[in-house]
C-alpha cells in the first residue's frame, strides 16, 4: 500500500507521452522519496535507505488502466523535479508501475508484464507496483521504491595486465526484462556486458560488477568471463556454472583470474551492508 503525504512539485517538465485523459479530473501527484535496499548483516534492521538521485539517473512513471497505457512519464536526473510528478486523471482505479534505472535512454514499456531496457543493458534497477485509486479529491502518494535486480560481482585478486582493454561478460538464466507485476524477470535471455578497462584500473586488482533479473523459475546463472586485449583477441577466459542467484543479492566470486594457475576452493558468505547480502565464492 502506498502511503499518502503532502509534497511539492518541481519546476521543469518532465518527459510524457500516451497521454488519454480528458479534461476536468482529479489532480494526481506522486513523488519517490526513497530507494528500499535490505541490509543482511544486521536483522535488526528492517530498511536500509538511499536519495534516489544517488544511484539512478532515469524514472518511468507508467499508468495503466484495464491493460491500457494511460500515461508514460519519463525523467532524467538532470531535472530539478526528478522524482516527482504531477498530472491529472479520470476518476478510477489503475495500475501504476514506477522504475528507477541507469541508462543513456528511457526505457520501453507497451505493457507492465514486460519492460525492456536501452540495448538490453541492465543496470541497478529499483521498481515499485501497485493500485491508484483516484477519487474527485486530489491524490497525493509518496512512494518506497524496492531493488529488482541481482548482482554479480568478480573480484579479481591478481593485477589487470596492461594489454588488457575490455572485460566482457556473457551469462544466461537470468532476464534483460521486467515484469513489474511480478517482480521478476520474464524473458530467457542471452545477456552481453562489456566493461572497459581504463588506465587507472591496469596493475590494480580488479572489481567488476554485471546485473540480471532474476526469474521465478530460474535461479542460477552460466557466467563465461572473458578478458579482451588491446587488439580485440581473447587474453583469458573462464566459465562458471551454477551461479546462484537472488534478487537483491550480490554473488561475489573472487580469485585470481589471470594467473591460471593459482585455485582456491574456499566457500565463504559475507555480507554487504547496501544489499540484502552477498555469497562469496573463490575460484
Amino acid at each position: 500500500m502506498l502511503c499518502v503525504v503532502l509534497l511539492t512539485a518541481g519546476c521543469e517538465k518532465a518527459y510524457e507521452e500516451d497521454v488519454k485523459t480528458k479534461d476536468g479530473k482529479a489532480n494526481v501527484h506522486l513523488r519517490v522519496s526513497n530507494l528500499n535496499m535490505l541490509p543482511f548483516d544486521d536483522v535488526t534492521v528492517t530498511k536500509a535507505f538511499q536519495p534516489i538521485s544517488q544511484l539512478s539517473t532515469r524514472l518511468t512513471f507508467a499508468i495503466f488502466a484495464d491493460g491500457t497505457k494511460v500515461k508514460t512519464i519519463h525523467q532524467d536526473a538532470s531535472q530539478n523535479d526528478f522524482g516527482s510528478v504531477s498530472l491529472s486523471l479520470d476518476p478510477g482505479s489503475y495500475d501504476v508501475a514506477i522504475i528507477a534505472y541507469t541508462a543513456n535512454k528511457n526505457l520501453s514499456i507497451p505493457s507492465l508484464d514486460k519492460i525492456t531496457f536501452p540495448d538490453n543493458h541492465v543496470s541497478d534497477t529499483f521498481y515499485c507496483y501497485g493500485e491508484l485509486v483516484v477519487n474527485n479529491e486530489t491524490v497525493e502518494e509518496e512512494v518506497e521504491l524496492d531493488r529488482a535486480v541481482a548482482m554479480f560481482r568478480l573480484k579479481t585478486t591478481d593485477e589487470i595486465p596492461y594489454d588488457v582493454s575490455q572485460m566482457k561478460f556473457y551469462y544466461t538464466g537470468g532476464s534483460s526484462t521486467f515484469d513489474a507485476t511480478t517482480g521478476y524477470g520474464c524473458v530467457n535471455s542471452r545477456q552481453t556486458e562489456l566493461i572497459t578497462v581504463t588506465d587507472d584500473m591496469v596493475g590494480k586488482p580488479g572489481t567488476f560488477e554485471v546485473y540480471t533479473f532474476p526469474r521465478s523459475d530460474s535461479n542460477k546463472l552460466t557466467m563465461t568471463v572473458t578478458a579482451i586485449d588491446n587488439v580485440g583477441g581473447t587474453y583469458m577466459e573462464k566459465k562458471f556454472e551454477n551461479v546462484g542467484i537472488e534478487c537483491n543479492m550480490i554473488t561475489e566470486y573472487q580469485g585470481s583470474f589471470f594467473n591460471s594457475s593459482q585455485w582456491d576452493d574456499v566457500f565463504n558468505i559475507v555480507a554487504d551492508p547496501q544489499w540484502q547480502g552477498t555469497q562469496t565464492h573463490s575460484y
